[in-house]
């Protein structure tokens, strides 16, 4: 039998890392929500517990910028939901600092694909961003602020890497509530404004899931 530890921090952020992300909250979808929700794991890597005192306030920002955007660009309100802030575990971490050892050359493609796949065989949220204080990955085109490649968005757990930078809280902000757009599957701003209020709500309602298997390795 699957064994859940259930213990979340929904209403306020942690002060606090967590050693691992061992907390469940299970969420049945947004079906009849007056409000989509859409629920979000952040894994900060390279943080000592003082430096992490500013992250609390600097995620609430990022959250309120990117609400902002996704109201004007989609058309209605939606949550973002804070499931877990956590340290990434043992396996990931280590495949942080190799990639540190070749960030010159590192396309964020390889490590979106490789976040795809670790973390579906262990979280299930809408959404998973890994947050460094450096980009992990080079590429001329590609902002630093963050990216993504992944359109599953309410179909499968969406990877994303942001770059934490306290003086650009609202850039960041802007650019995540971007990286979400984009990850809406199929997503063209014609068609989408062309659906009804209803319509665009319908979209979500296979968000709103995080669930955490601990017997995962």
């Amino acid at each position: 039998m699957r064994n859940f530890v259930v213990a979340f921090a929904l209403a306020t952020f942690t002060f606090g890392f967590t050693t691992n992300a061992l907390a469940v909250a299970e969420f049945l979808g947004n079906k009849g929500a007056d409000t989509p929700n859409i629920t979000i794991g952040y894994q900060f890597y390279g943080f000592n517990n003082s430096e992490f005192k500013e992250v609390p306030q600097w995620l609430n920002g990022l959250q309120r910028e990117a609400r902002r955007f996704l109201r004007r660009e989609l058309g209605l309100k939606l949550k973002l939901q804070l499931a877990y802030i956590a340290r990434p575990i043992k396996d990931l971490e280590s495949k942080i600092e190799d990639w540190k050892k070749a960030t010159s050359t590192l396309s964020p493609f390889t490590i979106l694909r490789y976040l795809k796949d670790f973390f579906d065989r262990r979280y299930n949220t809408d959404i998973v961003c890994l947050v460094t204080k450096e980009p992990l990955y080079y590429t001329k085109t590609s902002n630093s602020l963050g990216y993504a490649i992944h359109s599953t968005l309410c179909e499968t757990e969406v990877p994303m890497l942001l770059t934490y930078n306290k003086n650009e809280v609202n850039e960041t902000g802007y650019h995540f509530g971007l990286l979400i757009r984009e990850s809406i599957k199929n997503f063209e701003f014609r068609d989408w404004w062309s659906k009804t209020f209803e319509g665009k709500k319908k979209y979500f309602d296979n968000c709103n899931r995080y669930i955490l298997d601990t017997m995962k390795g």
